[in-house]
């Protein structure tokens, strides 16, 4: 390469940038210290009660140093640790004492509005505000939220509580922000960590939410009490974006064109289907439909070609700054306040007040400066995985897109745009596909042409949806915003056609890459080792980076090995439905009586497990009624058949009669003995004969109870299995049960 040679000018850059890059790094090491001992201490109250007054003591101590210097910084820094460490565990329910799940034996004030007492009888019941937007679609609502405080119907008196819950109603039709509803606080229940492998951890996702509860209702068992509760100002925007949406609603006929401009330009998810969502994120292009600092940034960039006469003047050009500052935290807010947006509507917040005053705006300072006060203001936002997708994907920018365009400086200008959009996309997929990989387990391998594919249509649906947003309506403007609402629809089919043709490419998404933490560092570590080896012009730091993939390409290698020649049966927690699945040496079916593929049990619980055995176009769907054979496997009549392993389905007391004639070479015995001896009984269904007989019947090395029994058949189940000295497993409120075979 040409710059290899005596040009000194890369090397230089990129040890400026390296040590820029290491230097902001000290300003957050004690925050993240503080942060992560939070997740890794179990919360208790002596230690926060310890925090607090180190942090107190801490501060006294930043006043005190100001007088001996030398010290300040320590206290400081350690001032940071303590405080970030206390609102980490601030309203988790082993330190907070108001929180709800503390409420029996209260007592309280009187209630002001006693409609509650309508709808309950007996019990406490629990009330608060829906504090975020609520989801609702045909079959329920979903939404956060806060509690207010518990009701006791006995005294008829209410305790003020604090916390959170997850709450999912069903035939709830109408919900606003801010509305307050009641419901029994018996329906509400810890969130219940994954029942099955590969499932998401979504108690974890709730926790960093400071969420630890959840809530089931039926139809009427939630009562609304009243509305305008929670915050006025996010009410309004709120209610802003839903009149936008609504007016995207009228004016763009395409059902999904409608629920993508919702999305890309709002920030608003609703109506966003599952198939779209897949398109995007198989493409590595969902940052477009994330609000993030792209849009920010088109945003800003518009307003400022709309107020460039303001630059002549001093005196206009700092009051386009607080216009332009106004501008893009409002933006923010009506977006629902995401971690990406707060970090660029942060970060060009510094670049507009360094601009508004002639000061010096340095990009390293300004990453740390938003990072720090949104850690400051919320120390969980560290756990967000947008978050942290988003400042790494802003680190590898910044980081290397200056490396890679001193490598490419020499480019014909007519290509200069495509080729810095394409390195800039680079530069932030580096940054952020180890961490992606880890959370999604899957890598878009044509992000680069997909990314160039949308970056202008994606611009223009902003602008001309900005349009259709602020232009008037009247009968005047109607026919124009018919015609910017074609357009934009148009525009987005075309951008949905050009994506779902680049995701039919051969390999487009490589799917199941399940990565250990040791591999996503191991990834960056590689990723820095090269770029130091180019920069020093080191073979020996080129001998280790090619040493350390090699090391990399064996953590891959071996557990893909194992995955692939182990054979497997797992009876997966599905509730109360059938769901048995089988992968080993590159086959993979599901044997279920869930509606399909599409369902949500398996989409969520299920389909994140197989797929990192094989894509989820090659697991076969077996119905509960289908007879399956092949060389290996034969599925008939509640009998599953693999090789010389046999596990049979008892579902309410149907006896099996006979096994149908096989072909020759079936893996089914031809002839039925009496007993049926198998590997693994499944017992369904609440039977009503005693334990001893089905076994005399069925004997089995295991028997496993699954979810679709009643609680008092398992209990008798398991005091006959106890007495009898027969092992058993209970699936209901368990983890998954895994059968290897080959052992």
């Amino acid at each position: 390469m040409y710059w290899m040679g005596n040009d000194n000018r890369f090397t230089k850059l990129a040890s400026k940038i390296i040590q820029r890059a290491c230097a902001i790094c000290v300003v957050f090491v004690f925050v993240m210290c503080g942060i992560l001992l939070s997740i890794c201490i179990t919360p208790d109250p002596r230690w926060f009660l310890a925090l607090k007054i180190l942090s107190g003591a801490c501060l006294l101590g930043c006043v005190l140093c100001f007088w001996r210097p030398v010290y300040l910084g320590f206290v400081f820094f350690l001032f940071l640790a303590s405080l970030s460490w206390v609102r980490a565990w601030q309203g988790h329910p082993m330190v907070n004492s108001k929180h709800f799940s503390h409420a029996m034996g209260v007592e309280g004030r009187s209630v002001e509005g006693r409609s509650a007492r309508e709808f309950v009888q007996a019990g406490l019941v629990v009330i608060g505000y829906v504090e975020d937007e609520p989801r609702i679609n045909e079959r329920n609502a979903r939404f956060r939220m806060e509690v207010t405080g518990i009701w006791i119907p006995e005294t008829d008196t209410v305790k003020e509580m604090k916390g959170s819950i997850q709450v999912t109603a069903e035939k709830v039709t109408k919900l606003d922000y801010g509305d307050l509803v009641a419901f029994p606080l018996g329906r509400a229940g810890p969130v219940q960590p994954p029942r099955n492998p590969g499932e998401m951890n979504y108690a974890a996702h709730l926790a960093k939410q400071n969420c630890w509860h959840q809530a089931y209702l039926g139809e009427g068992q939630m009562q609304k009490l009243g509305a305008g509760y929670g915050s006025r100002f996010i009410a309004y925007s709120l209610g802003l974006r839903k009149t936008m949406v609504d007016k995207f609603e009228r004016f763009v006929p395409d059902p999904d064109a409608f629920a993508i401009a919702s999305t890309l330009i709002l920030g608003y998810r609703a109506d966003l289907s599952a198939e779209l969502m897949e398109t995007f994120s198989a493409t590595g292009t969902i940052h477009v439909l994330s609000v993030s600092g792209m849009h920010v940034v088109i945003v800003f960039w518009l307003l400022a070609r709309l107020l460039f006469w303001m630059d002549y003047r001093k005196t206009l050009k700092k009051l386009r700054f607080p216009l332009l500052l106004l501008a893009i935290w409002a933006y923010a807010i009506l977006t629902g306040w995401s971690p990406s947006v707060l970090r660029a509507a942060m970060m060009l917040s510094f670049v507009l007040w360094a601009e508004a005053w002639s000061r010096r705006s340095r990009t390293y300072n300004n990453i740390a400066a938003s990072a720090f006060f949104l850690l400051l203001f919320d120390p969980k936002l560290l756990l967000d995985i947008g978050f942290q997708l988003s400042y790494l994907a802003v680190a590898g920018i910044v980081f290397l897109y200056p490396l890679l365009q001193q490598i490419f400086r020499k480019v014909h200008r007519f290509a200069k745009p495509i080729v810095d959009y394409s390195l800039m996309s680079v530069s932030a997929q580096a940054g952020a596909f180890p961490l992606a990989m880890f959370y999604f387990q899957q890598f878009p391998v044509y992000f680069l042409l997909a990314n160039l594919l949308i970056v202008l249509p994606a611009s223009a649906i902003m602008y001309l949806g900005f349009a259709l947003l602020f232009l008037p309506q009247s009968p005047a403007t109607h026919s124009v915003l018919v015609l910017l609402g074609k357009g934009l629809s148009g525009l987005i089919v075309w951008m949905n056609g050009a994506l779902a043709w680049i995701q039919s490419l051969p390999a487009a998404s490589l799917t199941g890459l399940e990565t250990s933490a040791l591999q996503c560092m191991l990834i960056y570590l590689l990723m820095l080792s090269l770029i130091f080896a180019f920069v020093h012009r080191s073979k020996r730091l080129f001998g280790s980076f090619l040493a350390a993939t090699l090391l990399l390409v064996v953590l891959y290698a071996v557990p893909f090995y194992q995955r692939w020649t182990q054979r497997k049966v797992i009876v997966h927690q599905a509730r109360s439905a059938l769901a048995i699945s089988y992968t080993g040496r590159g086959e993979c079916w599901v044997y279920s009586d869930l509606p399909g593929p599409d369902h949500g049990t398996f989409r969520f619980s299920l389909l994140p497990h197989l797929r990192t055995f094989v894509s989820p176009e090659q697991i076969r769907w077996i119905g509960e009624q289908e007879e399956f054979e092949d060389e290996k496997t034969s599925i008939s009549q509640g009998i599953l058949q693999i090789g010389n392993k046999r596990m049979y389905i008892y579902d309410h007391g149907n006896w099996l009669e006979s096994v149908p004639a096989r072909g020759e070479g079936s893996p089914v015995l031809m002839d039925w003995p009496e007993p049926l001896v198998v590997d693994l009984l499944l017992i369904r269904k609440n039977p009503r004969k005693p334990l001893l007989e089905i076994a005399q019947q069925y004997p089995s090395r295991m028997i496993v109870l699954d979810g679709s029994n009643y609680p008092r058949t398992i209990e008798r189940i398991k005091n006959e299995a106890d007495s009898a000295g027969l092992a058993y497993y209970v699936l209901k409120d368990n983890f998954a049960y895994v059968w290897l075979l080959d052992e």
